[in-house]
């Protein structure tokens, strides 16, 4: 089994953590990190890819978005003390991939699309919980399977909810317990979920900007299309 890291999450963990010590302390933080998550999280995974998101944009979620900017709710926060040095470390020592024009999210799913069940994605981030396979979050310590039913539910339980971490918008006033009344009211097929959401937001044209940037990509190049167009 190969075991797909999420690097992204690691810098800014791990740099949180480690404001205010040297340089060096914070390498060796992330590098005892990723030796235990090998030898005693998962032992039987043995072989691990990492995955970063470039530093140079744009993202081509930025040119989707126009009900509001994709992380716009992010600009001026601030970053770990540390973060270019632990991402170099992980591109330089640990061979991270780095993701060009899309996420490390994308390029963790296009990898699990290709492998299936022989690997298994190691992250904190909810939003791939949208593709199905093994997962672990090591924050939690919990390993899962989603099958593609829980990962497509999930997905449309998003597109109602929204995504206040990435900026998108979802429908106002729709919490979890709304979107599960919601999606759980219809035939359970996936056109049934998407005209549920179109109906929730009031315009199929909102709809399909808010599940394009919510989407995962499963190869490259992707762009979501609805499922009555696919």
């Amino acid at each position: 089994m190969i075991g797909l890291v999420d690097a992204d999450i690691l810098t800014y963990q791990i740099g949180f953590g480690a404001e205010g010590d040297s340089e060096k302390s914070a390498l060796n933080t992330l590098d005892g990190f990723i030796c235990d998550l090998m030898l005693f999280d998962l032992p039987d995974v043995f072989e691990f890819e990492f995955f970063i998101t470039g530093r140079t944009p744009p993202n081509y979620r930025e040119t989707i978005a126009v009900t509001q900017p994709y992380k716009g709710n992010r600009t001026g926060t601030k970053k770990p003390e540390h973060i270019n040095a632990l991402r170099d470390r992980l591109v330089d020592y640990w061979g991270a991939e780095v993701a060009k024009g899309e996420e490390a999210d994308d390029l963790i799913s296009k990898r699990m699309t290709e492998l299936g069940d022989d690997c298994i994605c190691i992250s904190i981030d909810k939003d791939l919980d949208t593709v199905a396979g093994w997962h672990y979050n090591f924050r939690k310590n919990l390993r899962y399977y989603q099958d593609e039913e829980a990962a497509l539910y999930f997905f449309y339980h998003q597109l109602l909810t929204g995504d206040r971490v990435d900026n998108i918008k979802g429908v106002h006033g729709i919490g979890a317990k709304k979107a599960d009344k919601i999606l759980d009211n219809t035939d359970g097929t996936e056109i049934g979920y998407w005209e549920a959401c179109v109906d929730a937001h009031g315009s199929r044209e909102r709809a399909i900007e808010d599940a394009t940037l919510l989407h995962m990509r499963r190869k490259d190049n992707e762009i979501w299309l609805p499922p009555d167009e696919r």
